[in-house]
């Protein structure tokens, strides 16, 4: 034994496999989005490994099929978000981002392993005999089911369960309310007047591509302000962020 694994097994512990002898394994995952098609395209590879994902969505992409609010892009480096050996330029724009995935679950046949608009609803674990239950809603329908598997991995990420924070007021406000993380495209803002709560990559990102349609736009952030830049354009935000004003 080598001396880095010895203290690797000192600090981590050993624990040996009770059967170490190949056995089929069948893998439950929630969500067909980066990660999970990352995941896919690397089981595939795996001797005795089946598997099924489960997408709350009617198709892949995850966040980059969601997001759709004005002026969303990808606002660092794409190299981590990169699958394999298929490459994607900084900067781009959701559609294209969303449209990079799809083609890579299509380049790898990822999509006939993904049951779309099916929603992971819960997970049961069943010590006895080593199995995990899965309870799925499909979206559409509102129909549930189950279905059984060795492994569970959430492939969820971090980005889809949004809510509206707790600002007082805000659910008796008589008008629209729209949270980016779920924008809706049906509801036409040409004209009107526009407060946006907030100052981060998201807003700065709506700001100035939404302001030469809206009427008025006031942004308001208790924060510090932020530098940004978007095709070519370095948009500074100015520190004093209670009120930005007319855009």
């Amino acid at each position: 034994m080598t001396p880095d694994l010895a203290k690797t097994r000192l600090f981590y512990g050993h624990y040996p496999l009770h059967d170490a002898r190949e056995r089929p394994l069948h893998i439950i995952v929630a969500g067909a989005g980066p990660s999970g098609i990352a995941l896919a395209i690397d089981l595939m590879n795996i001797k005795n490994v089946t598997f099924q994902i489960f997408e709350k969505n009617s198709d892949v992409g995850g966040t980059w099929l969601e997001n759709r609010y004005p002026g969303v892009a990808c606002d660092v480096a794409s190299h981590p978000i990169n699958t394999h050996s298929n490459r994607i330029p900084t900067g781009v724009i959701t559609e294209e981002i969303g449209e990079y995935f799809k083609n890579v679950a299509r380049g790898y046949a990822v999509y006939p392993d993904v049951q779309f608009n099916s929603r992971v609803n819960n997970t049961r674990w069943d010590a006895q005999n080593a199995k995990w239950t899965i309870g799925v809603v499909n979206t559409m329908s509102g129909e549930e089911f189950e279905s059984s598997g060795d492994l569970f991995i959430n492939a969820g990420g971090i980005s889809n369960n949004w809510e509206w924070p707790d600002i007082e007021g805000l659910t008796t406000f008589g008008g629209l309310r729209i949270c980016t993380a779920a924008w809706d495209l049906a509801i036409p803002l040409k004209g009107k007047k526009v407060g946006i709560i907030g100052s981060g990559a998201t807003s700065v990102q709506v700001v100035p591509a939404s302001s030469r349609w809206l009427r008025s736009l006031r942004s308001s952030s208790g924060r510090q302000h932020m530098s940004y830049q978007l095709w070519g354009l370095v948009w500074n935000l100015p520190s004093s962020m209670n009120d930005v004003g007319r855009c």
